[in-house]
């Protein structure tokens, strides 16, 4: 019988071998880029209640909420994906969630920020987008964000910046399709 350390030199040399090291690598580092193509989230997180009570202030959330019979108290958690990640400097991790369910849209995703204070998590941006990234620039400390939207004859590419306290339209750009 092989020892776990030969075992591992074999899975190393396959995944190399097959290009897969460099994913998993990839998968182990926080999510930076969301799309209403993805299937899903690399690492789902578990929304916390706190979290949960926030988006039910939300009024989309709440007219779904309305419409399908829905305590506010009772969201259901498949109305929502979640993923964390560090856009302070700090430790705590941050959390994005995106719109699932009766709240997800037709090639758009609505995406909540939630930055995670001494004080508990604070919402810092809601946008409705195809695409959100998560760039390496920052603003008083945190990382920017930049949306990307489109219709059938235009493409809006949207930059926020963190003003201190929320992300904050920095500039946007929109680009007709011809």
């Amino acid at each position: 019988m092989k020892s776990i350390r030969e075992l591992c030199g074999v899975v190393l040399a396959a995944a190399t071998m097959f290009g897969l090291h460099g994913q998993a690598e990839a998968r182990v580092a926080e999510q930076t880029s969301f799309s209403a193509e993805d299937a899903g989230l690399w690492h789902p997180a578990v929304i916390p209640a706190e979290v949960m009570d926030l988006l039910a202030g939300d009024e989309m959330v709440r007219n779904a909420a309305e419409y399908e019979h829905v305590p506010l108290n009772r969201l259901p958690s498949s109305w929502f994906s979640a993923s964390t990640i560090h856009l302070g400097s700090g430790k705590k991790a941050d959390l994005i969630v995106a719109a699932e369910g009766p709240l997800a849209g037709a090639n758009v995703e609505v995406f909540w920020i939630f930055v995670n204070t001494s004080d508990g998590y604070r919402l810092a941006l809601m946008n409705p987008a195809h695409d959100l990234e998560i760039r390496k620039r920052r603003s008083h400390g945190y990382r920017d964000i930049r949306t990307l939207s489109a219709t059938a004859s235009a493409v809006t590419t949207v930059n926020f910046k963190f003003d201190g306290a929320v992300y904050r339209e920095a500039s946007a750009r929109i680009e007709t399709i011809r």
